[in-house]
């Protein structure tokens, strides 16, 4: 899998990505394109607003609907929004360990705040 999604352009309704993510009604899978042209459906599991280098980061863990070679059913990737070159929202895989275990400490918190 790439480390770069968006939302797949054709046989799509065009829709911004940044409205998908942030829509607390969408129960709808994404579905994203990879750069081999694949789709793959996800589950948004949470969103993470962060502070990486100074900077808002918005992150999001997305759960693979479909089958994702080294991805079991029970876990998630760790996205962030980004732009290509052409100004267009994107999704890219974090990488970095350190954020990951931030994001996730974050998710955890949230979960904790949502079952008081």
């Amino acid at each position: 899998m790439g480390s770069n999604l968006r939302l797949p352009p054709e046989g799509y309704e065009e829709i911004d990505l940044l409205d998908v993510l942030l829509d607390q009604e969408n129960t709808d899978p994404i579905a994203l394109a990879v750069e081999d042209g694949r789709i793959i459906r996800f589950e948004q599991v949470a969103v993470i607003p962060m502070k990486v280098n100074d900077e808002n980061v918005l992150h999001c863990l997305l759960r693979p609907i479909d089958e994702i070679e080294g991805v079991g059913p029970d876990q998630a990737i760790l996205f962030y929004l980004d732009m290509d070159d052409d100004g267009n929202d994107i999704l890219a895989v974090q990488s970095d360990e350190g954020i990951m275990q931030e994001a996730y400490q974050i998710y955890l918190d949230l979960l904790s705040e949502s079952d008081e």
